[in-house]
């Protein structure tokens, strides 16, 4: 899900919620039984993805064999959004799944609209995770960060993205303690929505990014 702020004391928790209240982002731990659908909008433009809630987790899963990339064709990736504010945010999210197939894809969406995002991500190469970024406007995409970060099968991943002004840092974790930086760059963007995402891409492995939090 999307938490604000990486949550490590309760003082810091009471602030991050109130910084979130006020970006109009709300916090999710998918302990509920039922996907909030109040909260959350489900979006799956191949029409073969699902999600639900399980053991306290949400699953956002894309089958194999056709191509639910997030690149220049378009955004086919099956994917939960949340409206937000165009303002200063810290968003961080937990998988549980790891990306070890090539080329499964699970991450972050920060979106203006249909042609003008940003994608945050972890993907497999066969051998290694690999953390990525890139910007697109008016639905062209350019690389802003792409390196391997663990071997394949690593899990969990977290992944933080924070926005200062027109100022974007990625930063991600093996063990939700230490943390290093990704992509690092300026973009004007009018932020309406946030969200996590599945897909996949190449021979289009079967994923489902599994999220705690």
């Amino acid at each position: 899900s999307v938490a604000q702020a990486a949550l490590p004391a309760p003082g810091e928790r009471i602030a991050a919620a109130e910084s979130a209240a006020a970006a109009g982002i709300q916090s999710d731990y998918f302990s509920s039984c039922e996907f909030n659908s109040g909260l959350w909008t489900f979006v799956d433009p191949r029409g073969d993805g699902a999600v639900q809630l399980s053991g306290g987790r949400l699953e956002i899963a894309v089958p194999s064999g056709t191509n639910h990339d997030v690149w220049s064709y378009g955004n086919n990736s099956a994917r939960v959004m949340q409206t937000a504010e165009n303002v200063d945010i810290e968003v961080e999210v937990k998988f549980e799944s790891s990306v070890q197939a090539a080329y499964a894809l699970q991450g972050i969406l920060v979106e203006q609209d249909a042609n003008s995002y940003l994608r945050f991500d972890f993907y497999g190469n066969g051998n290694n995770i690999m953390l990525f970024a890139a910007k697109f406007v008016g639905g062209k995409p350019s690389v802003t960060y792409n390196s391997a970060i663990a071997a394949g099968g690593a899990a969990p991943l977290y992944l933080r993205v924070r926005r200062l002004g027109n100022e974007w840092t990625q930063s991600y974790s093996l063990d939700g303690q230490n943390w290093a930086q990704g992509a690092s760059f300026s973009h004007d963007l009018s932020v309406s929505a946030v969200g996590v995402f599945a897909g996949n891409s190449g021979v289009n492995p079967a994923h489902t990014a599994v999220v705690d939090y």
